[in-house]
């Protein structure tokens, strides 16, 4: 808009310095001379302010002015306009105005909106077996497969007997059965179609349901009783809070102790002075001392947990850029920053401890145990994962009456099973976060 209003009157300039007509001082008196910028124009005196030929000047230029002049100062006269009208619509688009909580609202969600249209493929497909982007092919081992015509890769291909690999497919699903579901099911591997559903082909779970912890844990294990896993499966939560992560007094970062761990040792690395690094080691440390140091400073990263005294955080504040994006940042919150050294050790170590930290959509995960501890003791697990949350709420969480919105629970190759609110505890201040109470 700016340069718009320059141009026009670059090109008023112009036009008048070289079409209209000039002053000049005559040496009369007070009289100006009115001379004419044509070759042939008669100069016009003024006398006193009266014009001999004021008809002719009051046109501004003579008639010799030809009718280019005459557009190009038009022209520039709208463009003038035009810009003046763009730079005063850019001043009101961009100066900053305050949305109202509805409006920031309707705002975030028409970004999310907009994020879930785009085209994207599910970490889930096998692209071999199931194709790339688009609607999921079906695979050859499929019991009564028969080739898509529209699909020239599949024209001149024959049936598989049994997969290539893995668990062969549970004799339920045919070709026909596997037509009936939506993608999320297809493209699924043979162990989550064995855990989902039961030997008949039915659902263990409806997902428009809810479920106590107690009856969530017994279908878990029913799964890979039916269908069991070469490795030992971690028992997994996710939750989705009702919190902003914008503000800080809404964000989670916290440590819970577990009554029964994780299942899953830990290395831990000690940052420490280097005269107390064999000390340090003969704790349990993995790393300490000058060796962690000079690894810190080389970005090598082959630890799984970083704890520190309070003296030494300033020395480590120096490479907060390099451990922060990594999340190993020792920090009060996540309880990483200890007085004593070996009972942190040793709470680290055995995974007695977790730390919890939300993400940008407020999605808060962890493991709550191993399916060989037990069911007794991975529901006590995951009771003091949502009782140690609500004890911990942070602060701009206390007056809300809604904490989480959704609990998932869940393992390795299984479909999640959502828990129901009267499990979840109370967060409110003075609460003490007893479990199984409704808010």
């Amino acid at each position: 808009g700016l340069l718009l209003v320059c141009a026009a009157v670059a090109t008023f300039v112009d036009v008048v310095s070289s079409r209209s007509e000039t002053f000049a001082t005559t040496s009369a008196g007070f009289g100006l001379r009115l001379r004419g910028a044509g070759p042939q124009a008669e100069d016009v005196t003024i006398a006193r302010g009266f014009s001999s030929a004021s008809r002719g000047w009051a046109r501004f230029s003579s008639q010799e002015t030809s009718s280019l002049s005459s557009s190009a100062m038009w022209l520039s006269m709208a463009a003038a306009l035009v810009g003046a009208t763009l730079s005063a619509r850019h001043r009101f688009l961009t100066q900053s105005r305050a949305l109202s909580p509805e409006a920031e609202e309707r705002k975030r969600r028409f970004r999310l909106l907009e994020a879930s249209r785009k085209p994207r493929r599910s970490f889930t497909r096998h692209v071999k077996t199931y194709g790339g982007n688009g609607p999921p092919r079906a695979p050859r081992w499929l019991p009564g497969w028969q080739p898509d015509p529209n699909d020239e890769k599949q024209v001149n291909l024959s049936p598989l007997t049994k997969p290539r690999y893995g668990p062969e497919c549970p004799p339920w699903m045919t070709y026909e059965r596997w037509q009936t579901f939506g993608a999320n099911v297809k493209c699924r591997s043979i162990r989550w179609w064995k855990r989902s559903f039961d030997s008949n082909g039915n659902r263990r779970i409806n997902p428009k349901e809810t479920y106590t912890i107690a009856k969530a844990i017994d279908i878990i294990f029913d799964m890979y009783n039916d269908s069991p896993s070469e490795m030992d499966p971690t028992l997994e939560c996710m939750m989705r809070m009702a919190l902003d992560p914008k503000y800080p007094d809404q964000q989670i970062r916290l440590n819970i102790s577990l009554p029964h761990g994780t299942g899953q040792s830990k290395r831990v690395a000690v940052f420490c002075p280097p005269d107390e690094e064999e000390e340090v080691l003969k704790m349990g440390a993995y790393k300490a001392g000058k060796t962690l140091q000079d690894e810190l400073e080389q970005e090598e990263f082959d630890f799984d947990v970083l704890i520190a005294k309070p003296a030494m955080m300033p020395a480590l504040a120096k490479l907060g850029k390099i451990l922060g994006p990594r999340r190993l940042m020792p920090s009060p919150k996540s309880g990483t920053v200890v007085q004593d050294l070996q009972a942190g050790i040793q709470t680290w170590l055995g995974g007695g401890a977790i730390e919890l930290r939300n993400n940008s959509c407020m999605m808060v995960g962890c493991a709550c145990g191993k399916i060989s501890m037990g069911k007794q003791k991975c529901i006590e697990n995951f009771r003091a994962v949502l009782k140690g949350l609500a004890d911990k709420a942070p602060p701009g969480a206390v007056d809300k009456k809604v904490f989480w919105k959704v609990v998932y629970l869940g393992s390795t190759q299984t479909p999640s099973i959502r828990i129901a609110e009267s499990e979840w505890p109370n967060h409110t201040k003075g609460s003490g976060g007893g479990g199984g109470d409704k808010k």
